[in-house]
């Protein structure tokens, strides 16, 4: 854990990141951002691998600080996923769907 970070915080070590990039292979598509990003991912990608693995739907929608939020859901007869990033509504760029 960082120096100076309080160890009863849930996300200590996030506090250090200032940018994450999740980069796909059978793509040029990538999806970066900082804390608020990384967080959003990592709950999503939770609730929804928790629901999968439980076949108990788990809720999607988990907003950030700043309206910011990611979901994955399932494609119809595919065996692919889709994830989209909702980014701050304050920014510029709209929201960004990955298969």
């Amino acid at each position: 854990m960082a120096s100076g970070t309080d160890p009863g915080s849930s996300n200590g070590d996030l506090q250090i990141i200032l940018n994450a990039r999740c980069q796909f292979l059978s793509t040029n598509q990538s999806l970066e951002g900082g804390r608020a990003f990384l967080e959003a991912l990592a709950k999503a990608v939770n609730s929804y691998a928790q629901g999968c693995l439980s076949g108990i739907p788990h809720p999607a929608e988990t907003k950030g600080e700043n309206g910011e939020w990611a979901e994955l859901m399932p494609l119809p007869d595919q065996a692919l996923h889709r994830l989209v990033w909702h980014p701050p509504a304050d920014e510029s760029s709209r929201r960004s769907p990955l298969t």
